[in-house]
């Protein structure tokens, strides 16, 4: 298979696993670590679809594929997300959507770390014998 398939299969999968513990653990419930990774798990494969996979191509052929650029990429199409996230779903528990905004962020962006690092480590080249 592919590395560059293969991370983008095992990269969000990773990154929204390792959110859903740290959630079902912070409220100590499965319901809510179930919930936090079927909705970091869809929007990070929807983001590794129309944001991440266009911007691998021009990556690639701007020779950028290092550890930087990817997380940076991760960060950025989370945010990016998030911002769409944030005008489409209503705000709740008398937030402002400036204040759900900034709490999506808090977690997203992390997430968007894990997930560009975790893409890297599946992707890096491999290191040559001499």
């Amino acid at each position: 298979m592919n590395r560059k398939v293969l991370g983008f299969v095992v990269s969000p999968f990773a990154s929204a696993i390792v959110a859903a513990l740290f959630f079902g653990i912070r409220n100590d419930s499965a319901e809510v670590a179930v919930s936090a990774f079927s909705f970091l798990a869809f929007s990070g494969y929807l983001g590794a679809l129309l944001i991440a996979f266009p911007a691998i191509l021009l990556f690639e052929r701007l020779r950028w594929i290092n550890f930087t650029a990817l997380v940076l990429l991760g960060i950025g199409s989370a945010f990016l997300l998030t911002l769409l996230a944030a005008f489409i779903l209503p705000p709740g528990r008398g937030m402002t959507r400036i204040q759900g905004l900034v709490n999506l962020c808090s977690v997203s962006l992390p997430v968007g770390f894990l997930a560009g690092a975790c893409f890297w480590f599946v992707v890096r080249p491999k290191a040559r014998v001499p």
